[in-house]
Order: structure tokens, then C-alpha cells, then sequence
């Protein structure tokens, strides 16, 4: 191996290990970032609005027939139709939880019944 090359080869591992500091320093510093999953299903969980029949609500989530189902709210009917199935299993949700569903766990709209999904379907 000539001088030319030695050196190319010396500043390309060179460049390889600092892009190797580099990526693992910004995971280390980006990870401490994340909320923790138990304080991010609490934070979830107080934003959880329980409304009460006078005031107006577009999905509800029930625990009926031992599945967990969607309803969605017709304001000027009066109503609620089923929407769909909620693919979570219950019995690993806090207690607290589980008794809401049993009344009914009501969201102003699609993207807080999908934040409250996606938080305790995984």
C-alpha cells in the first residue's frame, strides 16, 4: 500500500468512526426526550374527557358482550350507532380504566378516540 492510499484510508475510517459518535450521541440525547409509556398513558388518560349527556360528544368507547366497541354519536337524533370494534384487550388496562369503559369513555372527536387507542393497543 502506497502513502496516498494509507492516508485515504486512515481519514475515510476516521470519518466513519466520528459519523458513529455522531449517531449514537443524537440517540442518547433524542431517547431522553420521549415521554416514558406509563406517563404518556397518564397524560392520555386525564385528557380523556367524561362529558356528561347534556354536552356534546362524537365517539364513545364501551365495554359490552366482552368486546370493546365505538359508538358514534347522532347529536340531532339522540343516538349513538355502532361504529366499530376496538381491537385492545381489556384485561390489561388499569382498573380505573376498565371501570370507565363499563359507563362509557367519551371523545369530543376521532383524533382523541385515536390518541386513547393507540396508546393502550400496544
Amino acid at each position: 500500500m502506497n502513502k496516498k492510499s494509507f492516508w485515504l484510508y486512515v481519514v475515510i475510517m476516521a470519518m466513519a468512526v466520528i459519523a458513529l459518535v455522531l449517531a449514537i450521541v443524537i440517540l442518547v440525547v433524542t431517547d431522553d426526550k420521549k415521554p416514558d409509556g406509563q406517563h404518556f398513558k397518564e397524560e392520555v388518560s386525564s385528557q380523556v374527557t367524561k362529558v356528561t349527556e347534556s354536552e356534546e360528544y362524537q365517539y364513545v368507547l364501551k365495554y359490552e358482550r366482552d368486546t370493546l366497541r365505538i359508538y358514534r354519536n347522532i347529536a340531532d337524533e339522540g343516538r349513538e350507532v355502532f361504529y366499530d370494534y376496538a381491537d385492545i384487550n381489556v384485561e390489561l388496562l388499569p382498573h380505573d380504566i376498565k371501570e370507565r369503559l363499563t359507563k362509557g369513555i367519551y371523545f369530543d372527536g376521532e383524533a382523541q378516540l385515536y390518541d386513547f387507542l393507540q396508546t393502550y393497543s400496544s
